[in-house]
């Protein structure tokens, strides 16, 4: 989407003072505080400006006017191939849920087709990574996305890089080897499928929604309606109050909600609200109840982006409405960007972490934010299935990674855990299995499986934690990282490294004198360096059990056995212990820290939890069962299936044993 759970709050904060949006994205309040601008960059919005005043437009564009633009539909030209990556769907898990029909539609594939008894992932089991690497057939030495968040020799030494918007280095998507070969392709809200990475576009890109504008919680305040258009009878009268739409600290549009009480019980019953651009019952206003249903609402026509509002205390004397955060779709080429927002409407948000783990939205709520969005991908992919007909389409589906995520709470050392609780949870998760088969069940219905072949694949499973190691705290306790005081702002010229981590795994890197742009540290020094923090690492301890928090310690040289020896690693390369999460925060008091939500990956791919899925029936597909395949070995398998030669960056290889077609 959406990986980085220990740094998500602070990530978000460095990115509210400029951000536009990126994948697996952070969520902030919209009144947090931001940090200084030595921040990472933000990311570039390729199909939308950023919301200001003046963008936030009464007029509505082609792209937002009702009805869709016409588009004809394209002929099938022969056999095709489509790929659905589950993002975080652990191999164990998925079984258990076909075996106890959770998961019907998936198991209907799994009996016809072939699956594996479970997918090696790459290292690290990281979601921009490992997409990346099911994408294009290669390991992160030639994707140059070695993390989902790294830093870049040619930047500040305290910037760090994206890694689900960054070019691909020295590989390539099997979709353009596709177009290559004369084939028709989709990339359906995938990693490195984005509108801004020219060269990476297939023949229809659909990019991971852009985010304009945080989510917030409104308070809202009522005073007596004034008149309004077409207004509906209220047995009660009728009241109204404003609706501030903030960014970055200015309020950029405000909204009217009004108040009625459609009830006739001798009681101020207000039950119906409706949320509105001016004081006129129009098509465009959405209706909300007490009831605590969600409704959608275009907050700029020009760029069609908008948010989801829930009533969270529809008590008028203390009024709560939670406005998600405000997105926008990004596709290429513009008549496809044109006709999806006519025809789906803006690109609906994330399960929002933050608002839960806060206590603005329900577990329930983050399940129905994971459902609309996901519902929408996939309805997005349908269409583009059948309306222009691609010989091969990726698409994505997230809700298992997220409710993996927030909801992994099955040991009792995790923070909160009863036996009750745990039981809860574990619905939870099965809900978002739900979620996933019924769309993969809508997905299945317009395809022909004697002329298709479909992919079932994850990134990587899950694993659960119980409390995170903060690396920069190592550092800075050491005298290695230096900040300025009473900031989170790095001294660079006082700096001799610096971490960046997402997940379980992280990148330290040396302040190098002529690799960095102000480096500080020479190369005689730097194996000294590098030797005395990995002293730190190995005295960092569990501090119940005294045992080692950090599983893996690797300096470059040892990186090629990871296929991870390309420019973009740090000096030394770090994954936690099973049940720690690595933090990054820059200033925190402590190294260990306490975690609110108990789900992580990017540990060592080859532990059973992180073991991800395999999945394939259809055209060409033999049945039955093998044992471990690699997440690499899907591109080359594609292209063995469509007919066309792998591109020679592949490290890769067919997947025989699954095809009953000759080479």
């Amino acid at each position: 989407m959406q990986e980085l759970r220990w740094l998500r709050i602070v990530a978000s904060l460095w990115m509210l003072l400029m951000m536009g949006v990126a994948g697996c994205q952070p969520i902030a309040p919209a009144t947090a505080t931001p940090i200084p601008p030595t921040s990472p960059p933000p990311a570039t919005a390729a199909t939308a400006t950023p919301t200001t005043a003046s963008a936030v437009s009464p007029t509505p564009s082609p792209a937002a006017s009702p009805g869709p633009t016409p588009i004809p539909t394209l002929a099938r030209r022969g056999p095709g191939v489509i790929l659905l990556s589950l993002d975080g769907a652990p191999a164990d898990v998925i079984a258990g849920y076909i075996a106890d029909g959770t998961m019907p539609n998936l198991g209907r594939l799994a009996q016809s087709g072939a699956r594996a008894a479970y997918a090696r992932s790459i290292n690290p089991s990281l979601t921009a990574a490992a997409q990346t690497s099911i994408a294009t057939g290669s390991l992160p030495r030639r994707t140059g996305i070695v993390s989902n968040r790294f830093h870049l020799a040619r930047d500040d030494f305290y910037w760090y890089q994206d890694g689900f918007s960054m070019p691909l280095d020295n590989a390539e998507p099997v979709w353009k080897t596709a177009q290559r070969a004369g084939l028709r392709t989709a990339a359906v809200f995938f990693v490195g499928g984005q509108p801004d990475l020219p060269k990476q576009l297939a023949d229809y890109t659909v990019g991971y929604g852009k985010r304009d504008i945080y989510s917030n919680l409104i308070e809202v305040r009522f005073e007596a309606a004034a008149a309004w258009e077409n207004a509906p009878r209220s047995f009660s009268p009728a009241r109204e109050g404003k609706v501030p739409i903030v960014s970055r600290g200015n309020t950029i549009a405000t909204l009217l909600l009004l108040a009625v009480d459609t009830s006739d019980n001798g009681r101020a019953d207000y039950d119906t609200f409706y949320l509105c651009e001016k004081a006129a019952i129009t098509a465009d206003c959405a209706t909300l109840t007490a009831a605590g249903n969600w409704a959608s609402f275009v907050i700029n026509k020009r760029i069609v982006s908008g948010a989801d509002f829930k009533i969270t205390d529809p008590d008028l004397n203390h009024f709560r409405l939670f406005q998600s955060a405000v997105n926008y779709n990004s596709a290429a080429p513009a008549d496809l960007l044109r006709a999806i927002n006519a025809r789906f409407g803006f690109f609906p948000p994330s399960p929002d972490y933050y608002a839960l783990e806060h206590g603005w939205i329900t577990p329930e709520d983050y399940l129905e934010m994971a459902r609309r969005q996901s519902q929408y991908q996939i309805e997005v992919a349908r269409w583009i299935w059948e309306t222009y007909a691609p010989d091969l389409m990726f698409a994505y589906q997230a809700p298992i990674d997220e409710a993996q995520h927030q909801f992994l709470l099955v040991e009792p050392a995790q923070p909160g855990y009863t036996p009750e609780k745990a039981r809860q949870y574990e619905e939870y998760r099965r809900r978002a299995a739900r979620i996933v088969d019924d769309n993969l069940g809508r997905l299945l219905e317009v395809v022909d499986l004697q002329q298709t072949t479909i992919l079932i694949v994850s990134d990587h499973g899950m694993a659960p934690i119980r409390g995170e190691v903060n690396v920069n705290a190592i550092l800075e306790r050491a005298g290695l990282l230096k900040l300025y005081a009473g900031k989170t702002d790095v001294d660079v010229p006082n700096t001799k490294a610096i971490a960046f981590t997402s997940g379980a795994a992280g990148h330290i890197y040396i302040n190098l004198r002529g690799r960095e742009k102000a480096g500080t540290v020479s190369e005689a020094e730097a194996a000294g360096l590098i030797a005395t923090i990995r002293g730190l690492l190995a005295e960092t301890v569990d501090p119940q059990t005294g045992r080692p928090v950090f599983a893996r310690v690797v300096d470059r040289a040892g990186l090629a056995e990871l296929g991870l020896d390309s420019p973009s690693s740090g000096d030394l390369f770090v994954q936690a212990a099973p049940g720690w999460a690595l933090a990054d925060t820059r200033g925190a008091k402590n190294v260990f820290g306490k975690v609110e939500y108990f789900g992580q990956h990017g540990y060592d791919p080859e532990i059973g939890s992180l073991h991800a899925i395999f999945y394939a029936a259809g055209r060409g597909i033999r049945p039955g069962v093998v044992q471990a395949v690699n997440l690499i070995d899907v591109a080359p398998t594609i292209a063995r299936l469509l007919g066309f030669a792998p591109a020679a960056t592949v490290d890769g290889r067919p997947i025989e044993s699954i095809l009953s077609m000759q080479p």
